[in-house]
């Protein structure tokens, strides 16, 4: 089974813009329910600030990615779900369940 992760977090949309790039740098702007998640998951797990959180988060996707298949795993009430980016996310839609986050 796979899950989408939706373009709103409890509700508000989220919002990251990239404001500008170039050959050594992307910088972005992070606000509205992206704002709220990332300061909730700085929380819960631990992480010094936002920079460690999206430093993570980044190791993840790149050691998910590393074997070829590109899966990530949860554990959702005894069930081991796989996420994949939604609609909007992907440059491909994946087909599965959508779920707010």
């Amino acid at each position: 089974m796979s899950n989408f992760i939706s373009l709103k977090y409890k509700g508000i949309n989220m919002a990251i813009i990239k404001k500008s790039e170039d050959e050594q740098k992307i910088e972005l702007e992070v606000n509205n329910g992206d704002l709220q998640a990332l300061k909730e998951i700085i929380k819960s797990w631990g992480f010094a600030d936002e920079t460690k959180a999206l430093r993570f988060g980044i190791a993840i996707l790149a050691k998910a990615s590393s074997g070829g298949n590109n899966k990530i795993y949860i554990d959702e009430n005894g069930d081991k779900v796989s996420l994949v980016p939604g609609e909007g996310l992907a440059e491909e839609y994946c087909r599965g369940k959508s779920i707010d986050i």
